[in-house]
């Protein structure tokens, strides 16, 4: 299999989608800001399910699962990480998108990864 992406749209109304002639009213896109944490949860579990399902390829924020696991030694909790991370790991970087991966950084599932 090849890589998976993920990228999730919310633009109205599942039903008025599928059903257009049985419902006439507009629903307004739902905004960002609306966000629940159960959301947001329910989004990494979405991730970890994939990651440890065994998926052969993932793309994180731009990162595919070999770049991914080429840092993974330089994040990790135990044992401390080496000072400099290595080339590949920095290549690897060079390609990702730093604030999406910015914002997994206070995941609370992140210590359950040993990160």
């Amino acid at each position: 299999l090849g890589r998976m992406s993920f990228q999730f749209q919310v633009t109205g109304s599942p039903v008025s989608s599928i059903y257009p002639s049985q419902h006439n009213h507009h629903h307004p896109p739902l905004k960002m800001e609306k966000r629940t944490p159960a959301v947001a949860v329910a989004a990494v579990m979405l991730l970890l399910a994939v990651v440890i399902g065994g998926a052969n390829a993932i793309d994180l924020c731009g990162m595919d699962q070999k770049g991914l696991d080429t840092c993974k030694p330089y994040v990790t909790a135990d044992p401390p990480p080496p000072a400099v991370p290595s080339a590949a790991c920095c290549q690897a970087l060079s390609a990702a998108n730093l604030p999406c991966l910015c914002s997994y950084r206070n995941s609370f599932m992140l210590p359950s990864l040993g990160i």
